[in-house]
């Protein structure tokens, strides 16, 4: 990561000098030719519909600015208003200012600071953004991670919501919801609305499930761009009317810039203040792991590892292992591939693996690893439909074509510069290999390139499965290079659970089987499916076995939180334990940062309690205050393929001063379960719940 640099003694001056204008003391309008300059001085931008771009030499990280009209020319109004900005190393501010302007229609300034180009940096910074006086017209702020990449056209915003919901992922910051959404007019690339440049684009938001502030790092950029692939992949073939609308989409892996952006859009004042600016180099591989068949690579058809550097990197583990051949052993910054070829592995028993470091010029490292089944154990394809992407450099105008229907390429013609070309294949259903070609010319020049495509193919280890009598948890594994899904049969309902059930690639599938009282043996199967492929049926069977005395204590684990939190989780909120108040033992369960009244402390209750059976619920509780609040021991429960519901066991009213015991009864439903746990809710948002000697016991005749 770079040195963070010591902020000048004057940043903190500055920002105190800002701050009175912007409440009040007023700075005058700029005159409307503007000003810009470097490192510590005051930037202002006036012009309408202006992008500026300057390196700071502090920190050599870009400044960037941009001011249009959302009106356009519309109705023939523009702003005149003035952005400021004060810069120091790794850091900045900004400030809004219109209070002498009167004709503004929802002005727009964007500044930041950052790098470009970009290739999935991590970059962490803190930041605060003060917003006042909203022109009546609609408005909005954001201070976050921004970015746009012109092949494809695409905008984003990390930490933002808007537009519709592709998926879901999780980074090491915690889970994202994906957002995309359309516009077709002038941008950041574009800010002069130039007919000849391109006007649609595509704009991804990432939304925060977790509450992450989008004001403070780190983000890892690989990891949301790896994220945005795959959901993008299975979502965009769907999305017909933007593809025949002319919207774009490719896989995304480096940006024209990324950085640490404030926008301040129909405010007539508003401050930012950003400090800690810092961007980590770093190597990430997709996909980070790759399985080759017992008898290795096929000629012509590698193993491939994208590679997306943010500085020039070489393979430093040494000596490789003579089972494998790599190439290239070095790259720079930017996007790149290695190819990897497999021998035949001649043992009979064994698997074997490896792990290759690549280590770029700052220290930063990647791991790509390479394992290979033995005959017999399974094979894992290196094929199937999907994409990859090469680039191109060329100082002509050029175009692209491909041998076969099954395989595409975009996009298809340019003039000079470096292009990043997508080839896309349309799922192998043949049963064996095929190649094509995609040929380049240009210049007077023709490249050709061989692109191979190994069948679709899924099947499971094991082909069948015997589960105990007494019941337990099993898994399955599925080797594909198709998409797939699973779902067991009626005739599993009420014993038999699944998860896990769907992949892209190799997956597991993980199942649970209740214990067999019936008297019989009892039969179910999963069936496996994917969407190009042959479904495959994995039967499973099970004995009986003669049922236990019936047990009627405590099936929750850590019901008194004397082990901590073990055991338990929360929907909402944060869950901890305390030493006061508690109603016996050393400690209690303690709820606060409460945002709605049914975040409470929760225990799964699967595998712990038996379908059809009754169940008696307890739990004591108390709250933090003087006020009487409502209380209620509650049941979700959740049959496979149906919605969730919710069932209050037992309500009461809780206090402050004294503990307070809910319960009730029920009886766990004889079906397949998704979910089902119990949990202590009702207090208003933002009052502290906890919790004590919770139960869950079954009846007994």
């Amino acid at each position: 990561m770079k040195n963070r640099g010591a902020k000048p003694q004057s940043f903190g001056a500055v920002a105190t000098l800002m701050a009175v204008a912007l409440l009040g003391l007023g700075c005058s309008t700029p005159d409307r030719l503007g000003s810009e300059a470097v490192g510590s001085q005051t930037q202002a931008i006036v012009v309408p519909r202006v992008h500026q771009e300057i390196i700071d030499p502090e920190d050599g990280l870009f400044i960037t600015y941009w001011e249009r009209d959302i009106e356009g020319d519309d109705d023939g109004i523009f702003t005149v208003g003035s952005a400021l900005m004060e810069t120091a190393p790794e850091a900045y501010m900004t400030i809004v200012n219109n209070v002498d302007v009167t004709e503004i229609a929802r002005p727009n300034f964007v500044v930041g600071k950052g790098r470009r180009p970009c290739f999935g940096e991590i970059i962490d910074f803190t930041g605060e953004l003060t917003e006042v006086e909203t022109t009546p017209m609609l408005s909005d702020t954001y201070l976050g991670v921004y970015g746009w990449m012109e092949q494809p056209l695409v905008e984003y915003y990390i930490g933002k919501a808007g537009g519709a919901v592709v998926g879901d992922y999780i980074t090491s910051q915690g889970m994202y919801r994906l957002h995309v959404t359309t516009a077709e007019r002038e941008n950041i690339l574009n800010p002069s609305g130039n007919p000849e440049l391109r006007l649609k684009f595509l704009q991804f938001n990432a939304e925060s499930l977790d509450g992450v502030p989008s004001s403070q790092g780190p983000v890892d950029l690989a990891q949301h761009f790896a994220a945005w692939e795959q959901l993008m992949l299975a979502w965009w073939p769907t999305q017909t009317a933007l593809i025949d609308a002319d919207f774009e989409w490719y896989p995304l892996a480096v940006s024209n810039y990324c950085a640490v952006a404030t926008e301040i859009w129909g405010r007539t004042h508003a401050l930012s203040v950003v400090t800690d600016i810092t961007f980590e180099e770093q190597i990430s591989l997709n996909p980070i792991a790759h399985g080759a068949p017992p008898e290795g690579t096929a000629a012509g058809n590698p193993l491939v590892y994208k590679v997306t550097a943010t500085e020039p990197w070489t393979i430093t583990t040494t000596p490789l292992p003579s089972w494998l051949t790599i190439s290239p052993t070095s790259g720079g910054a930017g996007v790149s591939f290695i190819e990897v070829t497999v021998t035949p592995n001649p043992l009979t028993d064994n698997e074997r693996g490896a792990d290759i470091a690549l280590e770029g010029t700052s220290g930063s490292v990647g791991v790509l690893q390479v394992f290979q089944f033995y005959a017999g154990q399974g094979a894992t394809p290196t094929g199937g439909g999907g994409g990859s992407s090469f680039q191109i450099i060329r100082n002509s105008n050029w175009s692209a074509s491909t041998s076969a229907a099954w395989l595409s390429v975009t996009p298809n013609s340019g003039t000079n510069g470096t292009y990043n070309l997508y080839v896309s294949t349309t799922p192998n259903t043949t049963g064996s290999a095929r190649t094509g070609t995609v040929t380049v010319t240009g210049g007077g020049q023709t490249k050709t390139f061989q692109v191979s495509q190994s069948a679709l193919f899924l099947y499971n280890d094991p082909m069948s499965l015997s589960v105990a009598a007494e019941g337990e948890s099993q898994s399955v594994d599925v080797y594909s290079n198709a998409v797939w899904w699973s779902a067991y049969t009626t005739d599993g309902s009420g014993w038999l659970s699944i998860g896990g059930g769907s992949g892209a690639g190799n997956g597991t599938i993980s199942l649970t089987a209740t214990p067999n009282y019936t008297g019989a043996t009892r039969a179910a199967t999963i069936t496996i499916q994917g969407g190009n492929v042959a479904s495959r049926i994995l039967p499973i069977s099970q004995e009986p076995t003669t049922p236990p005395a019936c047990d009627p204590s405590n099936v929750l684990l850590n019901p008194g939180f004397e082990s901590g939190t073990s055991g338990w989780t929360t929907w909402g909120g944060s869950l901890g334990t305390t030493g006061f108040p508690v109603r016996s033992g050393e400690l209690s369960g303690k709820v606060t940062s409460r945002t709605a009244s049914w975040q409470g402390p929760v225990q799964d209750l699967l595998g712990k309690v038996t379908a059809g059976q009754t169940y008696a619920a307890e739990g004591w509780a108390k709250v933090q205050g003087p006020s009487s609040q409502p209380l209620a021991l509650t049941l979700k429960s959740e049959c496979a393929g149906s919605p969730a519901t919710y069932t209050q066991l037992g309500t009461a009213t809780g206090n402050g001063w004294s503990w307070t015991k809910v319960s009730g009864q029920f009886t766990v439903p004889s079906c397949s379960l998704a979910s089902l746990a119990v949990y202590i809710e009702g207090p208003a948002p933002g009052i502290t719940l906890f919790a004590d000697d919770v139960s869950v016991a079954r009846i007994c005749p």
